[in-house]
């Protein structure tokens, strides 16, 4: 089984101080750079009702999830999961809550918006093969939240998965990547514990996987700025958008192929977040 997968933040539609990459004047971008990889799964970041309606109308081979209810359901930043509905037979989905009580509209911690986690279990139609995916957004200042929240991801994953699925989890974690690779002095290196997290609960990288090594040019956010964010300053040109796997003793998950892409018509950009795209196969 192949399985292409994209990671998004597409910067909600209801921001209205972008200037000229305000969503009226860079949705046809953003859908188009979406086309052209042709996803089979995404997980989508910052998602506010202008952006859905856009996507419902231009994007029709897809189903998706949006996420657990909120209380304030027209400015929410939801993370919906959305797949080809050609490839994939629906079974279960659900979501909960970065928080301490996760059923529930609810912050917890020293985290400063309202963050969830979204998941879908899907069946292949060509291999009969079942996949979880979850969809998140940690918090982007408090790293006590998105350190408790990647705690609360992993036990609920073990939750979800008594069938032994492969996993895909997807999404913007507003962190550095705990790797070595950087070459930058250490107090420029990420104290944040979420990647080591997921990495020693058998998580794979696969932006790593295919061989790309982590360096300044490695950058997914880029605030409209493009190729000239990365000379801001290295503290604000993180990767912090990833696609990780996990593996089963069934099914192997391997990493074809993994890149950011940079699509953009400057000073137009489909968002302030390159997507991230992964190839993978499952064996």
């Amino acid at each position: 089984m192949n399985v292409s997968v994209m990671t998004f933040n597409i910067r909600g539609s209801l921001y209205q101080h972008d200037g000229v990459n305000i969503w009226a004047n860079r949705a046809a971008l953003n859908v188009a750079t979406i086309k052209k990889a042709s996803p089979d799964v995404i997980g989508f970041q910052e998602l506010h009702p202008g952006n859905l309606a856009t996507y419902i109308e231009t994007l029709p081979d897809y189903h998706f999830v949006l996420g657990p209810p909120s209380d304030e359901p027209d400015a929410h930043d939801y993370n919906p999961i959305f797949w080809k509905a050609n490839r994939f037979e629906f079974q279960d989905s659900g979501g909960f809550y970065l928080s301490e009580t996760p059923a529930h509209w609810s912050k917890s911690w020293d985290g400063s918006c309202f963050r969830s986690a979204t998941w879908v279990k899907l069946l292949c139609k060509k291999s009969d093969t079942q996949v979880l995916i979850l969809n998140t957004h940690l918090d982007h200042i408090g790293e006590q939240a998105r350190v408790a929240g990647s705690r609360l991801i992993l036990d609920k994953l073990t939750e979800l998965n008594s069938a032994h699925m492969p996993t895909i989890l997807t999404g913007d974690f507003n962190c550095n990547p705990w790797t070595p690779d950087y070459g930058v002095p250490t107090n420029q290196t990420s104290t944040d514990e979420s990647y080591r997290l997921f990495v020693e609960h058998d998580f794979t990288d696969t932006y790593l996987a295919a061989g790309n090594v982590d360096s300044m040019q490695s950058y997914t956010h880029h605030g409209f700025e493009g190729d000239a964010y990365s000379a801001l300053g290295f503290h604000m040109a993180w990767r912090l958008d990833w696609i990780l796997t996990r593996s089963t003793a069934e099914k192997q998950v391997h990493t074809v192929t993994c890149n950011i892409l940079r699509d953009a018509s400057p000073p137009i950009y489909p968002s302030d977040h390159y997507p991230v795209f992964a190839k993978l196969a499952m064996n």
